[in-house]
């Protein structure tokens, strides 16, 4: 931090104002923003030197009803900041969460002429956040979707900040109370016509997708501006006035921006092509071998074959692949994200939370998967997301070269040794509840690690973790940690 951004916020800075914890533990070195009603700070944590952002309210009406920190506390996923600290006094409010680098989506649309190509997977993204704070109990509006809460990093992965306005949903409640939001990006019902659901976030997200392909945020103007006609019918069903008739979940917002670009109608055009092709090669090889001595040798390609049919199973259900499609080597490069739970693939991670709260119903619904080898996944170089529950995997060592892997979900499988795990340069999230590790200390070899959830695993000492320095959330419940 200069030295300018230092002296202008101890030109106005008053200790006094403040929690006197939160100026305990943490050091002002930038204000951020600054309004009426609050003021963000970016904080360094006086005992580790970290950095962190503190959203501190001092208008009456937002401490009463913020509840950001609460929010964040139950959250975790790879596009949520996470959350910290939360200190009060009689007059304000702070709460401490990650500090995300990178740039607000505002400035970085205007710093970048984006494409379709490039506008797309911001928004793919911002579904699958949606879709995971919806899937939530009671669901989690954000209320609040505009490009400036929206952080996108140097490799175009996104955060959404600021859950100030945030709130769960009430299935009583006729209406919100107070009306908050920002002009354009907020739904008719959030200015007290209804109460907010989901919906009001599938509003926003229509709004935002539409003003990211034209540069216009007026919702009568930039509809008729969006060339792909595809585009234009999501923006114009996720912004209708009447919530019913938006689309009923990000998730199926996901599923059309995936065909934004016509490929399931081009795909079934060239698989007619194909069979028409091979019907006519079939007809000339038939004549050709009545009437001579000749026997054609046809060679049909299968495409790549999978050890485990489940993952088979994953993969095709990403890329939108019938059974019988055969599927090219150079496609496994667009898969990303691969979930399974038990005996069943999902198709996101909503989905696959959803199948997830089978296990803890005890419905019996899930069987096992069955899955041993992960063997499978070395075909899949850009893999992202990793979340295979309830198998029988043991070997990690087929994860070693998948250097993109940022986040891992792999509970109740019988697995020992989390070695391999450590040429992972880019892993974030470890899920590993209900396995048979004991020992996590090789991890300190991955630099970006930060959240490890090792519950009632074989983990009985703390020393399980050492090394692993940039660790701020860990899981041990039903753990037996010597103390």
């Amino acid at each position: 931090m200069n030295e300018f951004l230092d002296q202008s916020v101890s030109d106005g800075y008053d200790d006094n104002r403040y929690p006197k914890e939160f100026i305990a533990d943490y050091e002002a070195m930038e204000c951020i923003a600054h309004s009426a009603a609050s003021e963000t700070l970016r904080v360094k944590d006086r005992r580790t030197g970290g950095y962190f952002l503190a959203k501190c309210y001092t208008d009456k009406r937002l401490i009463s009803r913020t509840t950001e920190g609460m929010l964040l506390k139950n959250l975790r996923h790879s596009g949520l900041p996470r959350f910290a600290a939360e200190y009060q006094n009689d007059g304000m409010l702070c709460v401490v969460r990650e500090y995300v680098e990178g740039t607000p989506l505002d400035r970085y649309a205007a710093e970048n002429q984006l494409t379709q190509k490039q506008i797309v997977p911001i928004v793919l993204q911002l579904c699958d956040i949606l879709s995971y704070l919806h899937s939530q109990t009671p669901p989690v509006i954000h209320r609040d979707i505009k490009p400036q809460n929206i952080i996108v990093d140097a490799k175009g992965k996104i955060t959404l900040i600021d859950f100030g306005i945030s709130r769960v949903y009430d299935e009583s409640a006729r209406k919100d109370t107070v009306c908050f939001g920002t002009m354009d990006f907020a739904p008719p019902e959030q200015y007290g016509y209804s109460q907010t659901d989901c919906r009001a976030d599938i509003f926003s997200l229509g709004v935002l997708l539409g003003w990211l392909l034209t540069g216009d945020s007026h919702l009568k103007t930039l509809v008729p501006k969006i060339q792909n006609p595809r585009l234009r019918r999501i923006v114009a069903a996720c912004t209708n006035f009447a919530p019913e008739r938006r689309y009923a979940s990000a998730h199926k917002v996901r599923a059309d921006l995936r065909n934004a670009d016509g490929h399931r109608q081009k795909r079934a055009l060239r698989l007619a092509c194909g069979f028409l092709v091979c019907a006519a090669c079939l007809c000339i090889g038939f004549a050709i071998g009545r009437y001579t001595d000749f026997t054609p040798a046809f060679s049909v390609s299968s495409g790549v074959s999978f050890e485990e049919p489940l993952i088979e199973q994953a993969v095709r259900l990403v890329l939108d692949k019938t059974e019988d499609e055969p599927i090219d080597e150079r496609e496994l490069l667009n898969v990303t994200e691969i979930y399974i739970f038990g005996d069943q693939a999902a198709a996101d991670r909503e989905a696959y939370g959803e199948l997830g709260q089978h296990i803890v119903l005890n419905d019996g619904v899930l069987k096992n998967g069955g899955i041993r080898s992960l063997t499978d996944l070395q075909k899949l170089k850009n893999l992202r997301i990793l979340c295979i529950s309830f198998q029988d995997i043991s070997d990690l060592s087929p994860l070693t070269g998948l250097t993109s892997l940022e986040d891992i979900d792999l509970k109740q499988n019988p697995i020992h040794d989390v070695s391999p795990l450590a040429s992972l340069p880019s892993l974030r999230n470890l899920c590993l509840y209900d396995t048979e590790v004991s020992d996590l200390s090789a991890l300190s070899a991955c630099p970006l690690l930060e959240n490890i959830d090792a519950g009632n695993a074989r983990v009985t000492s703390m020393r399980a973790f050492m090394g692993i320095q940039n660790l701020k959330v860990l899981y041990i419940r039903q753990t037996a940690i010597e103390t």
